[in-house]
């Protein structure tokens, strides 16, 4: 039986690939990324950039997914998840960062949760 209450934060939207937006995008939903997006973006939803994509952005969102370009600073309540194509810099704050085999990663993390031990520790 379908919802017919069902709230604005599980609505979806795409930019799809081809546009390019600068400015200031704000949403109550999901969204994904499949063009080119530089300024603010405040999402109530999960943020999502696809695999072509470019984000240069503030980014506000209740979790993440990357899988093309961001260079910027991105809060996050949730998780922050970076896939095997994704190039990721600038600042991430989130209640959790998850990182695939093969993406390329130059962040400063501030969050909450605790680094795995090895990860506390100087290689040298």
């Amino acid at each position: 039986m379908a919802n017919p209450t069902r709230s604005s934060n599980t609505e979806s939207s795409t930019l799809g690939r081809g546009v390019a937006i600068q400015g200031r995008i704000s949403g109550g939903g999901d969204l994904t990324v499949e063009g080119t997006v530089e300024g603010e973006v405040a999402i109530e939803g999960e943020f999502r950039i696809a695999d072509d994509a470019e984000v240069r952005a503030r980014v506000d969102a209740a979790s993440a997914r990357i899988e093309g370009l961001f260079e910027g600073e991105l809060n996050a309540g949730g998780i922050v998840h970076a896939g095997p194509q994704a190039s990721v810099s600038g600042t991430i704050r989130a209640g959790a960062f998850t990182v695939d085999p093969g993406a390329r990663i130059t962040v400063q993390i501030d969050s909450d949760f605790d680094l795995p031990p090895e990860l506390g520790k100087s290689s040298r």
